[in-house]
């Protein structure tokens, strides 16, 4: 039975669900093994849907500043525009759509890149 199996049977029902418990029965398994072999980061799915998540939250927060600055840009020029309303709401979403456009991409193709990787080919470089 390998160590990680026996901390699941013998370990408390709390502390199996915290997957951050498992960090030193994870190090221990891998030390022996191979005691050489360094183990620098250990994350969870939860944390990794979040920091990929934290990017389009950037994207939203951006959105809605930018949105906000030029609203009140132009209602600070508003005496410059010549028929032309200070608060046209179909430019503004015209343009929220394409800067939230470029942002899914730039957000999608890295991600999309990264799973066509083979894992081996991935670990064999680091």
């Amino acid at each position: 039975m390998t160590m990680i199996a026996q901390w699941a049977e013998a370990g408390d029902p709390a502390a199996a669900r915290d997957p951050a418990a498992l960090q030193a029965v994870m190090r221990q398994a891998v030390a022996s093994v191979d005691p050489q072999q360094a183990i620098s980061y250990f994350y969870t799915l939860d944390f990794l849907r979040e920091r990929a998540m934290g990017g389009l939250r950037l994207v939203a927060v951006g959105l809605l500043l930018g949105l906000a600055g030029a609203m009140a840009a132009s209602r600070a020029i508003r005496s410059l525009l010549v028929d032309v309303p200070a608060f046209d709401a179909g430019i503004y979403l015209a343009a929220a759509g394409l800067f939230g456009a470029v942002a899914l991409v730039a957000c999608l193709v890295p991600a999309l890149r990264a799973s066509r990787v083979d894992p081996i080919v991935a670990l064999r470089n680091e």
